[in-house]
């Protein structure tokens, strides 16, 4: 799904994320990958390697300057009531309440005087507003929307300048995930893995500053965002934030 007002949509990487842009680079820096290991986790630490970051985190472990948080619980595939509370709330202890932890933890380092270029990346999902494409996992866009809600509002209490945060839908990416839910090459026009990889690297970067807490999508095409962005944001503070469709921000009336 385009932005309106975006003309290019990427399947693939393209020159302005490429993780070799001297621009981009995080040479020097200590990145923490929740999920690296697997699923799109694995492509975004390979670009971060790429882009010169830091190896052997436990050396490092008292400053960490990018945390990526990609780990996810998928959710089980029943409705709300079959599952029951104590399934369903098991996934929030993944989706919303690590989301909590690990952001309240990244950004306590200043505390220990520990000051760098904080920058946060969020992997969050189309399935947050359109939740027709899970509905056989209705709990799953319940518990990425509380998480995503939870970074936009803290965008809004936090300067990028301390603290950049970077909230995205990756895409549609095959990989184990998708083959042990019985997917192949077939099932999907798949975008390339390497794209939220890329993508993940450049929003790590001061040049994504302009999408401090909107949520956007790694296929739109970052040049064009950043006019469209900041044309949005002039008519609603709150654009590409989440809320409840249909209803206006204005309090005009009331």
């Amino acid at each position: 799904m385009s932005l309106p007002g975006l003309k290019t949509l990427h399947k693939k990487p393209y020159h302005a994320i490429y993780p070799t842009r001297p621009e981009l680079s995080q040479e020097g820096r200590t990145i923490l990958i929740t999920g690296g290991n697997s699923g799109i986790g694995f492509p975004i630490a390979r670009s971060f390697v790429i882009s010169k970051a830091k190896r052997g985190l436990k050396d490092y472990w008292i400053q960490v300057d990018t945390l990526v948080l990609s780990a996810a619980s998928l959710g089980k595939n029943k409705p709300l009531l079959e599952a029951g509370r104590d399934e369903v709330w098991g996934d929030f202890e993944t989706n919303t309440r690590a989301i909590i932890d690990f952001t309240t933890r990244f950004y306590g380092q200043e505390a220990q005087g520990i000051e760098t270029r904080k920058a946060l990346i969020s992997l969050s999902t189309c399935v947050t507003y359109m939740r027709y494409y899970a509905t056989d996992r209705p709990s799953y866009g319940i518990k990425k929307l509380a998480g995503t809600d939870y970074l936009q509002q803290l965008a809004l209490e936090v300067s990028p300048k301390k603290m950049q945060i970077s909230i995205f839908h990756p895409g549609i990416i095959f990989n184990e995930l998708a083959a042990a839910s019985g997917m192949d090459d077939t099932t999907y026009p798949w975008d390339d893995e390497n794209l939220p990889g890329n993508f993940a690297v450049w929003a790590a970067s001061h040049e994504a500053e302009f999408i401090h807490g909107p949520l956007v999508w790694a296929a739109w095409d970052v040049e064009e965002l950043k006019t469209r962005i900041e044309d949005g944001v002039k008519k609603n503070p709150r654009f590409l934030m989440a809320g409840i469709k249909g209803l206006s921000t204005s309090v005009d009336g009331i």
